[in-house]
């Protein structure tokens, strides 16, 4: 009996814990069919009261898909892949342009505007977050965002 209301717990509070991760404002940015690269940005947010990492996502759209993030070294920026990414408890990231994102090498498919990609999140201890953005111009992504 013990055994099984753990159980039961257990599965309760993975669901629970699933839904306190979200990622919202989703998009792709948009780059011509010559080009293989491309970027995923929104916003994580950690609704939990524990540091959350984010160590890798996963789809179909490129052959890599990477976390990235800028740093400034010699007074130019550079983009490099780094192991995680770290959301603070009760807090969140805003993945975007010269900072944290998504990097997409070597694309399977076009980019076409207005369409949706799904991927999966996946966080440390195994944790997992479906997800869906929709591809956009930088311009119409940013309307209604004020810096």
């Amino acid at each position: 009996m013990k055994a099984t209301v753990f159980v039961t717990l257990l599965l309760f509070s993975y669901a629970i814990n699933a839904q306190d991760i979200v990622f919202e404002k989703t998009w792709i940015k948009a780059v011509p069919s010559s080009l293989k690269m491309s970027a995923m940005f929104g916003i994580l947010k950690n609704k939990t009261d524990k540091d959350i990492k984010l160590i890798s996502v996963s789809g179909d759209l490129a052959k890599n898909i990477e976390i990235h993030n800028h740093i400034k070294t010699n007074g130019v920026m550079k983009m490099r892949k780094i192991p995680f990414l770290l959301v603070p408890a009760n807090s969140q990231v805003e993945l975007k342009p010269m900072h944290e994102h998504i990097m997409f090498i070597g694309l399977n498919k076009k980019l076409e505007m207005g369409k949706s990609h799904e991927f999966v999140m996946n966080f440390e201890g195994g944790k997992t977050l479906k997800i869906t953005a929709e591809v956009k111009k930088m311009d119409d992504a940013h309307k209604g965002h004020h810096h």
